[in-house]
């Protein structure tokens, strides 16, 4: 079993979209069974702060992530996805120990856990950039704000 072990390591906080929340609380409710990843992930969604708007600077699905393997010293970017999108080398699942260890970090955080076989392992997010989809997303529902803004205004006269 994958743990973060509190008593053993520094835990970075963590933020998770409420939406995405959400979703991964339902790829862990899916799983088949508890793999590795899948128990991580339940892990870090219990200590997690919900938030409500995303925040460019943390790891939330699909952000292009480009972190360090501390033990192996190997340098990976890869996109977050959810368990089933397209994965190849430059996608990431969730669901997969490394996916949820970076799960709601930002740059410079390190995520430490044990492995079953009880090995050390860590990353180190070294940079995030948003999911584009996001931030078309944002856009609009603030167009759709303003737009409300504008209609209430005519609407009062």
């Amino acid at each position: 079993m994958y743990c973060a072990n509190a008593s053993e390591f520094y835990l970075p906080d963590i933020c998770v979209l409420q939406d995405e929340y959400e979703q991964l609380a339902d790829v862990v409710c899916a799983a088949p069974r508890a793999t590795p990843g899948i128990t991580l992930l339940w892990q870090e969604l219990q200590r997690a702060d919900i938030v409500s708007r995303a925040r460019p600077d943390r790891v939330h699905l699909g952000s292009l992530v480009a972190f360090t393997e501390l033990r192996s010293d190997v340098r990976r970017a890869a996109r977050i996805v959810p368990p089933g999108g397209q994965r190849d080398g430059r996608r990431l699942s969730v669901a997969s120990a490394v996916g949820a260890a970076l799960i709601g970090l930002r740059a410079g955080d390190t995520f430490r856990w044990l492995s079953n076989a009880g090995h050390r392992r860590s990353v180190r997010v070294e940079s995030v950039l948003p999911d584009p989809r996001a931030a078309e997303r944002l856009r609009a529902e603030r167009m759709a704000a303003l737009r409300r803004e504008v209609d209430e205004i005519l609407c009062t006269r």
